[in-house]
């Protein structure tokens, strides 16, 4: 994930709107993760999942490329492989990193919550127009 195009920088301070105060802040590592932190606790009603909060919000602040980590990536294309191709994630649950079954566990709620979203605007979309 990243947007090369993005306004912001990916190193140094820079000044930009809060989309969670909705006032101009100076921006640098630590505050970009305060952002992070306002943004996802701003969806009291659970409506979004944070990867959504973050996905929608993060370009209005910051440059979303600081978020690519070729591991990570690693791992979201383990997730298909096992889920897409019914290959194993391991030999055995008890062989298996409690690491990796997080990560896929965070992956699969986003992908179901995706799923969701894009079925909750092909029903809207289909209100509209009938």
């Amino acid at each position: 994930m990243g947007f090369p195009e993005s306004k912001f920088p990916v190193k140094g301070t820079y000044t930009a709107q809060s989309p969670s105060l909705y006032k101009t802040l100076d921006y640098d590592q630590d505050e970009i993760w305060r952002e992070i932190k306002r943004v996802c606790d701003e969806d009291k009603e659970g409506k979004f999942t944070p990867g959504q909060q973050i996905y929608y919000n993060a370009p209005f602040f910051c440059n979303p490329i600081l978020f690519r980590d070729p591991e990570l990536e690693r791992i979201i294309n383990e997730y298909y492989y096992c889920t897409r191709l019914n290959i194993p994630l391991g030999k055995d649950l008890d062989s298996t990193s409690a690491w990796r079954i997080q990560c896929f566990a965070i992956i699969h709620t986003e992908v179901i919550a995706l799923e969701n979203r894009k079925i909750e605007m092909q029903r809207k979309n289909a209100a509209k127009h009938s």
